[in-house]
């Protein structure tokens, strides 16, 4: 693995009900400032079905290129599903860092999408565990 092949910073962009998720602007703003301080591109990734149209959304939001995966076979969300769609999207366009939601989707597929990929992942918003 050369690690010089992974350029870009990709965020996850969930799609509920034909709708952009409100943690996809929050994860283009935060994604915009590691782009930028990284001198890289700042990508949103879409998966689902009659998702195309959001594409021009997360553009206007702050996206610099949008990567929108739309079949009916991901109509429905499902762990294996999304995780192994994602995993061959990383296999092929190879991104520096991937910005997923801390909702429970996010959490579900960034786990999966790692053992897919091979590699780590971070929750930088785990909540610490209560002393007694």
């Amino acid at each position: 693995m050369n690690l010089q092949d992974y350029k870009n910073v990709w965020i996850f962009a969930q799609v509920q009900r034909g709708k952009v998720s409100p943690t996809a602007y929050e994860l283009l703003t935060a994604g915009r400032k590691l782009a930028d301080d990284l001198h890289e591109k700042l990508c949103a990734v879409v998966l689902g079905h009659n998702v195309k149209n959001v594409a021009q959304d997360l553009i206007a939001h702050g996206a610099d290129c949008v990567y929108v995966c739309d079949s009916p076979v991901l109509e429905n969300y499902l762990d294996d599903t999304y995780a192994r769609v994602l995993a061959d999207m990383v296999a092929q366009y190879k991104p520096n860092k991937f910005l997923i939601p801390a909702t429970n989707m996010g959490r579900s597929l960034s786990a999966k999408t790692a053992v897919f990929v091979g590699t780590g992942y971070y929750t930088p918003h785990a909540l610490p565990l209560a002393a007694t």
